[in-house]
């Protein structure tokens, strides 16, 4: 039997329906006109529901034919096709397809039936060769044909690149005496008899997909000036295929969104209510409103600053460890230090200036001239009220351990008696006794310790914020990875595993937020200003007898050495920056390099370009927030404190602002280095914004669709007319890379995002359970320091002798 064949359902004297088949057709039928419904059809099995007809009547004169059966397949145009079996089963004497799916494209007979349906067992064509008039009765896709795609235009996302693949077969085959033979040039890298046997097997190369069978489809190659010349343009993404946009957008897209809503902020963003105000009958308005919209994330600076304010949190609760143990701070600087490690998402300024001090009282009646209260160090004035420090030394001062009055800086050392004559006297007798261990002193440690606890529980939980997010974005990462195996070398699965493993970087943000004891923006490092608020304030301790200059404190002394970023911290902060900042590009990356073409092309460039500008923002923060070096630079002495670089203002560029808008100073070096780390860290910002948020839009919309991101890079400034471009689907290399890269890189990338996560959760556990054994012993007599411990014992025997007289 030879087709193609119209159809049309009948109904015998017993009302069963069932379908005729008729290979009498007008020239212009080229599909069935008529098909039955599933509904339709009876299940009875005394009537063959398929019979053929032939002859152009239409009327039924008893004729009967051989039991037949069908199914739905589905063609190389995705359209849906009728098989029809000749010999099958009685048991499969029925119409299997499903319903709703009619008219037919093709219908077509093969001698066994296949139970898997919806994929052709091998067959024999329609058609032998020397029987063919036009390409059309062996390849149906080229039938109707057109030299160009219709509808809008090909520069503004009108092209079809399958249509360039249909033209570029058509001219590559030519009819002769019946014959199908291959034209000079040829575009298919196949024999006519492959091409044939593809099409088949629905494995037309043009639109084939993965139908299990690994050796994939003929390869369809033009020169890309062919292409240029052809099939100019980008192909605007299409709205029935999900693989192009809705599943980028539901699979990677929105959890992003979500990750970027969940990174605790330094400030509220609110919108500029000018712009709703704008008069737009002016120009000036419709330019500027569209530039206050824009809000981008900076993956590079954000994980490293939090790193780095994670990797300090870490050394200054192993300080407070250290210090606790060997009883050498005082109760109200490990409760300072513990606040620090709460409050680093507050707004602290690190410039201690005589507003937020207030040292002495000189009304109290503890001012004494044994015991006295310098007021010469520090100054004197007035405490800010908006400093959030000032409020935290508020809540401390009452916990102080000497008698002082100065609120925003209470000493930690005793006095000496000025009454002792003696030099050099290191007399405990002639020290100053800290203040008694009172009922209402135990009760503030009690408060205190209950602030804590509750701030530390008012933070949200790692899991909440973070953990349920990422299993999430997981299940997405494995559906996809579940899709792939499913449809092996289809380019729009790749390219959307590739720009999911881009934005893994969003996670990793979330993650190293959700760590932070604080719950901080990494983007803020007021958690690392603290520190220097802690060891800058306390640096000096009260000099011991009246005339002698203020003495270094060793405690602070050692707090600022122990917080101090070393080359082995800077070492584990830009390694673990580094780590999860490029592990995504190169999985991606990979992706994209091996998605045929195979090579660096538009969207692997994507990824290159916005890793390069994460590594230069990751440089600049290094310049502006890094410390000056002190050591480990002896053959670049230029570059080490006081240094002229350090006097010229080079590292603090972001201070020297100040300078630009100084018309006296504006030509300074300070203005200089200003001016160009502003003008840098601008451009950088600007340019990852657009290959992060352009480079995602131009992907899902498909401009990177097209003829220009076919070719690879290093061909874009070279002659390239003569380079081979594949505009086929599902072949061999297709398959194999998607083997070999897709898989491996998607598994990757999901185990990598799992112990990243993991490891988040463990460390902030561990954290928060070594700050609560902290809070935990404020006011354990075992850690008090000396004098302190002598002060509770004499209180104590005082208090027993009081208690022995009363009696």
């Amino acid at each position: 039997m030879i087709g193609p064949y119209v159809g049309k359902c009948h109904s015998d004297h017993q009302n069963h329906r069932y379908l005729v088949l008729s290979d009498a057709f007008k020239d212009d039928t080229l599909v069935p006109q008529y098909c039955c419904r599933a509904s339709e059809l009876s299940e009875t099995s005394e009537n063959n529901l398929i019979r053929h007809l032939r002859g152009s009547s239409t009327e039924l004169h008893g004729q009967s034919s051989p039991p037949m059966c069908g199914q739905i397949v589905r063609d190389g145009m995705h359209a849906n096709a009728l098989e029809v079996t000749q010999n099958c089963p009685k048991s499969r004497r029925t119409l299997s397809w499903t319903h709703e799916l009619c008219p037919f494209s093709r219908i077509t007979f093969t001698n066994s039936y296949n139970d898997d349906l919806g994929r052709r067992s091998p067959s024999r064509r329609t058609m032998r060769q020397g029987n063919y008039t036009n390409l059309g009765e062996a390849f149906p896709q080229l039938i109707n044909l057109t030299a160009a795609t219709t509808g809008r235009s090909q520069h503004l996302g009108g092209q079809n690149f399958t249509h360039c693949c249909l033209l570029a077969v058509n001219e590559s085959l030519a009819i002769k005496n019946g014959f199908i033979v291959e034209n000079t040039p040829t575009f298919i890298q196949a024999s006519v008899d492959q091409l044939l046997s593809a099409t088949a097997d629905s494995q037309f190369p043009c639109t084939a997909v993965w139908n299990g069978n690994k050796s994939g489809t003929p390869v369809i190659q033009v020169p890309d000036s062919w292409l240029e010349h052809n099939c100019p343009g980008w192909q605007l993404s299409s709205s029935m295929a999900q693989a192009q946009w809705i599943t980028p957008f539901v699979g990677f897209l929105l959890p992003a969104i979500i990750f970027c809503l969940s990174v605790p902020r330094r400030r509220k963003v609110t919108i500029y209510e000018k712009v709703f105000t704008l008069d737009f009958s002016r120009p000036k308005a419709w330019l500027l409103a569209p530039f206050d919209m824009i809000l981008a994330w900076l993956s590079g600076p954000m994980l490293m600053s939090g790193l780095y304010e994670a990797y300090l949190d870490n050394l200054l609760i192993r300080f407070i460890q250290e210090k606790t143990k060997e009883s050498q701070l005082t109760l109200d600087m490990r409760v300072r230090l513990l606040f620090v490690m709460l409050c680093g998402n507050l707004d602290l300024n690190p410039d201690l200036t005589s507003e937020e001090m207030q040292l002495v009282d000189y009304r109290n009646p503890e001012n004494s001239e044994q015991w006295p209260n310098y007021s010469h160090y520090p100054r004197t004035g007035l405490p800010n009220t908006l400093s959030a420090w000032a409020h935290i030394e508020y809540l401390i001062h009452p916990l102080r351990t000497y008698r002082d009055m100065a609120i925003m800086t209470p000493r930690q050392q005793p006095l000496h008696d000025t009454k002792c004559k003696v030099a050099d006297c290191d007399s405990a007798a002639c020290l100053e006794s800290p203040l008694p261990r009172s009922l209402d002193m135990v009760r503030l440690i009690g408060r205190t310790k209950t602030q804590l606890r509750t701030m530390l529980a008012c933070q949200t939980s790692f899991g909440a914020t973070v953990g349920a997010p990422v299993v999430f974005y997981l299940g997405t990462f494995v559906f996809t990875i579940v899709a792939t195996l499913t449809n092996l070398g289809d380019h729009d699965t790749s390219i959307e595993i590739a720009f999911r493993m881009w934005y893994m970087i969003l996670p990793h943000i979330a993650v190293v937020s959700g760590l932070l004891l604080a719950g901080n923006n990494p983007n803020a490092l007021e958690g690392v200003l603290a520190h220097d608020i802690v060891w800058m304030t306390y640096e000096y301790c009260d000099p011991a007898r009246r005339g002698t200059p203020p003495a270094f404190d060793k405690d602070m002394l050692d707090l600022r050495e122990k917080t101090a970023m070393t080359v082995k911290g800077w070492a584990v902060v830009l390694g673990l920056t580094l780590l999860l900042l490029e592990v995504p590009y190169v999985l991606a990356f990979l992706t994209a390099f091996y998605t045929p073409q195979v090579g660096v092309s538009c969207r692997s460039l994507t990824f290159t370009v916005h890793a390069i500008t994460q590594l230069c923002l990751m440089c600049l923060w290094i310049w502006a927030w890094g410390d000056v070096p002190d050591k480990c630079l002896e053959p670049l002495p230029f570059l080490r404190r006081g240094s002229w670089l350090e006097k010229s203002g080079f590292y603090t560029p972001t201070t020297n602002h100040v300078a630009w808008r100084n018309p006296k100073t504006r030509c300074s070096m300070k203005s200089l280095w200003a001016v160009l780390w502003f003008g840098c860290a601008t451009i950088l910002g600007l340019s990852s914004v657009f290959i992060s948020i352009g480079g995602t839009l131009m992907q899902l919309i498909g401009v990177y669709r097209s003829d220009f991101c076919d070719l690879n890079a290093p061909w874009w400034t070279k002659p390239h007319g003569s380079v081979q471009v594949v505009i086929s689907t599902n072949s061999a290399l297709d398959i194999k890379a998607a083997g070999d890269y897709w898989m491996s890189t998607g598994i990757t990338a999901t185990a990598f995002l799992a112990a990243v996560c993991f490891s988040g959760w463990w460390y902030q556990r561990r954290l928060r359970g070594v700050f609560r054994d902290l809070v935990n012993d404020l006011g354990n007599v075992g850690t008090e320091r000396d004098d302190v411990l002598t002060a509770i014992s004499k209180l104590k025997r005082g208090q027993s002798s009081a208690r022995a007289s009363s009696m």
